[in-house]
């Protein structure tokens, strides 16, 4: 009671078992879907901002944001909407794989975009400069600021990254493969191999996966070019 109709629609399209309403919307032209896969958007950019005004208005952003997250597929959405419902430690898994995936497919500012959003993350769940979560997302920026060629800034990071890390973070590894390889490319062989070989020492006892293999394989460049020297 007392709700405009207006939130009562924008809660249920939020439900996947809405496809009356998301039909009818289709009919009327208030929603498009050129790929039914792909969900649906809304023609009018005004409309959108009306309806999220009323779920502002009636007290339900969270709520909204969770039956989003609940209804969704994409990390990328789910974990923006997750972090919106106040929900950070459940969006810190979807925006770590957003980012990697966007690295993966040279999608650099996208991957930042992602990483904005993971520190928000920690930022809310209070993490200080010392938390073991940070590894693999500080990897992925150092990665992310070398790609764009701000090769001084990914050395300032890896270093105080590096100083800061201990051997109880989970993505230790990654963040000291991420430091090798930028010491390698600025010519700073000895530091370079000395972050891999940690890497590796840690790496062990573990099965081999994809970190190590970067590692043996920037390892062995470090060696030819030392040996070019």
């Amino acid at each position: 009671p007392g709700r405009p109709t207006a939130a009562i629609a924008l809660d249920a399209l939020a439900n996947p078992a809405a496809a009356d309403l998301v039909d009818a919307l289709l009919e009327d032209r208030l929603v498009t879907s050129p790929d039914p896969s792909q969900g649906w958007a809304f023609v009018h950019r005004l409309l959108r901002q009306s309806l999220l005004a009323d779920i502002h208005t009636y007290g339900r952003w969270r709520e909204h944001h969770r039956s989003c997250a609940e209804a969704l597929t994409s990390p990328e959405r789910r974990g923006r909407h997750r972090l919106e419902a106040g929900e950070p430690a459940a969006a810190i898994p979807d925006l770590l794989t957003t980012a990697r995936r966007a690295l993966e497919l040279g999608e650099v500012r996208r991957a930042q975009a992602a990483l904005a959003d993971w520190h928000r993350a920690l930022s809310a769940l209070g993490a200080d400069a010392s938390d073991p979560r940070q590894g693999r997302g500080l990897a992925m920026e150092i990665d992310a600021l070398r790609r764009l060629g701000r090769f001084d800034e990914a050395a300032d990071l890896a270093a105080d990254a590096v100083a800061r890390s201990t051997l109880s973070w989970p993505g230790r590894p990654e963040l000291l493969r991420a430091a090798g390889r930028t010491a390698h490319i600025q010519g700073n062989l000895p530091l370079a191999q000395q972050h891999i070989e940690a890497a590796l020492a840690q790496l062990i006892d573990q099965p081999p996966n994809l970190t190590t293999a970067r590692c043996h394989q920037l390892l062995g460049q470090i060696f030819g070019d030392q040996g070019m020297s």
